[in-house]
């Protein structure tokens, strides 16, 4: 009679574990697709950040170009 209670909560803590393991799964699966979705968002940023670096170099260019080109203006008579 003594077996049955015994039997009972090995059972009840080999259920509890295995929930424990799937529980850490499914919670690592969660960290992974939050760092897969933060990384990214990180790798558009630096995208962006990139393109506009060089949107405007290319406006620097353009204003140094127009700059110069009217010193040339200026200065033929």
């Amino acid at each position: 009679m003594l077996f049955w209670p015994f039997a009972l909560a090995v059972v009840s803590l080999s259920n509890w574990y295995c929930d424990g393991q799937s529980v850490w799964a499914d919670i690592q699966g969660v960290l992974q697709q939050t760092q897969d979705r933060f990384q990214h968002m990180s790798d558009q940023i630096i995208r962006r950040i990139d393109d506009m670096t060089k949107r405007i170099d290319d406006l620097e260019k353009n204003i140094s170009d127009v700059m110069a080109q009217n010193q040339i203006e200026q200065q033929q008579p």
